[in-house]
């Protein structure tokens, strides 16, 4: 069954949610690679927009001036996230932001940067533009909250696609080593594993037969029981 997605990406006055203000939200509902909806708004915040942010971003103090403040935007927001999963590239940034608004997100959020660090570990940039370039996705307005949020879209759509493209037994062995953690990133590979290679239950314990396999191939592998080592033969 397709699961519905809500893309979310905040630009701010700067990277403390304590003391730092949402300026922008653009947000990209999906199911598949299928956009439904959008959301996006300019936000005034309660502190004037650091010149360094304005050129980052295209957004000047007058742009914001007659914007909503976050109090009146959030619960449109709120209604637009419902109950579904959140994509975000550094999500947790995201969410801090919101949460210093008054806004408790309960949803399940999936963090396309955590993502990238597991399905592309040889990556040396793993910035939303970075990731998108190695993934082929074109990335041409960037620190816009609406376009960042459609590109963490694509990406996400991207890693997943190499995530179920992965060995099973690749899955497998990530399904075990991340049961019981509190890894967002957990559910979705145990979905994956279940697609893949049917239910698999959490109380498993079945022995590994990777040693076996890999002595077949030649290669070094642990051994069940100790042998002892001949001294001489070291010598």
């Amino acid at each position: 069954m397709s699961t519905t997605y809500v893309s979310l990406d905040l630009e701010t006055t700067g990277l403390d949610p304590r003391s730092d203000n949402i300026i922008e939200i653009g947000a990209v509902k999906f199911e598949g690679d299928a956009p439904i909806e959008t959301f996006h708004t300019l936000v005034k915040p309660l502190r004037p927009v650091p010149y360094r942010v304005q050129i980052l971003t295209g957004i000047s103090a007058e742009d914001v001036e007659d914007a909503p403040p976050a109090a009146v935007v959030l619960g449109d927001l709120v209604s637009f996230l419902g109950e579904h999963p959140i994509i975000g590239h550094n999500v947790p940034f995201d969410i801090a932001f919101l949460s210093a608004q008054g806004l408790d997100v309960a949803n399940r959020t999936y963090d396309t940067f955590e993502l990238a660090t597991v399905l592309l570990p040889a990556l040396s940039d793993y910035s939303l533009s970075g990731v998108a370039d190695e993934l082929g996705i074109s990335y041409s307005t960037r620190h816009r909250a609406l376009p960042d949020a459609e590109i963490a879209k694509d990406v996400f759509l991207a890693l997943l696609g190499k995530a179920h493209a992965l060995d099973p037994s690749i899955i497998a062995e990530i399904d075990r080593l991340t049961r019981g953690l509190d890894w967002s990133p957990a559910h979705l590979f145990r979905g994956i594993a279940e697609e893949r290679m049917g239910d698999i239950p959490h109380g498993r314990d079945e022995p590994s037969t990777a040693g076996v396999e890999a002595e077949r191939e030649g290669r070094l592998a642990p051994r069940r029981q100790k042998k002892a080592v001949d001294s001489e033969s070291l010598s």
